[in-house]
């Protein structure tokens, strides 16, 4: 799974980017939060974030020493930078040291989200690129009742799991299933569950839960629908067993889940 790290003195700005983060993101596992420069470095030594997102105007140590630490310390961390400071010089800099992206605050949703799948599907496209630069290494992987002739089945793998994530993102809310999946790529169940693990760190299962819980919690967020709707619309007909999945997931049922989104107590 992806680890992202973000770091921002605003409170309030953590608490909108790891929003954003957790409802569009299923295969992001991690997420941490830094107040200040300093502690972002401790937080990228401790989990090696494949993502820091990082304040440029933070106390102690501003973004832009906390992204050359971090680049220094993890070449391969991405970094995005935020700021309220439209200015060339701060951008150029950002550049200078590798940076994905300069985002101005106060953060567009739409721009973060674009950035991240940007990330990630290069990520996914140098993946693959590994995968074909080591034949040899991957068909020692293969299993032994793999009815495919060898030196191409794990190239056809990698790319079929890729193809496998894309298909689950927008048809979460078909009845598919893993079994399905399979059929319709061709491949044995236990081979692509193993490939697909090693690529997005879950379960092709377990990944299609996540996809559609997050959806759900997108859904029920909004006052125009329902509960039942709102399962319904994240593939989930059938509202005891959304319910029933929906709470083993996230810890409260749907509706207790609405309630604390309106009407959380005032301070």
């Amino acid at each position: 799974m992806k680890k992202v790290l973000i770091a921002d003195d605003e409170v309030m700005a953590c608490t909108l980017i790891r929003r954003i983060l957790e409802n569009h993101f299923p295969q992001i596992g991690l997420i941490c939060e830094a107040a200040n420069g300093k502690i972002a470095l401790e937080k990228a030594s401790e989990v090696k974030p494949d993502i820091a997102i990082l304040d440029i105007e933070m106390p102690l140590i501003d973004g832009m020493e906390a992204g050359r630490r971090i680049k220094a310390l993890i070449p391969e961390c991405k970094i995005i930078y935020l700021t309220a400071f439209a200015e060339f010089r701060y951008a150029r800099q950002a550049v200078s040291i590798g940076a994905i992206e300069f985002l101005l605050k106060p953060l567009d949703e739409n721009e973060l989200v674009q950035t991240i799948e940007k990330i990630f599907e290069r990520d996914d496209e140098e993946e693959l690129a590994s995968w074909k630069k080591t034949p040899e290494d991957r068909r020692a992987e293969e299993p032994a009742d793999s009815d495919e002739p060898e030196g191409w089945m794990g190239n056809r793998t990698a790319m079929v799991v890729k193809e496998a994530k894309k298909y689950i993102d927008n048809n979460y809310m078909d009845d598919i299933s893993v079994e399905e999946l399979v059929e319709r790529y061709q491949l044995s169940l236990n081979h692509f569950n193993k490939i697909f693990k090693q690529f997005y760190g879950v379960s092709c299962k377990e990944y299609i839960i996540t996809v559609r819980i997050n959806m759900a919690k997108q859904y029920l967020s909004s006052p125009f629908l329902s509960v039942r709707e709102a399962g319904a619309m994240a593939g989930y007909p059938d509202s005891n067993y959304f319910t029933k999945v929906f709470r083993k997931k996230i810890g409260v049922t749907p509706t207790e889940y609405r309630n604390q989104i309106f009407f959380q107590p005032e301070d």
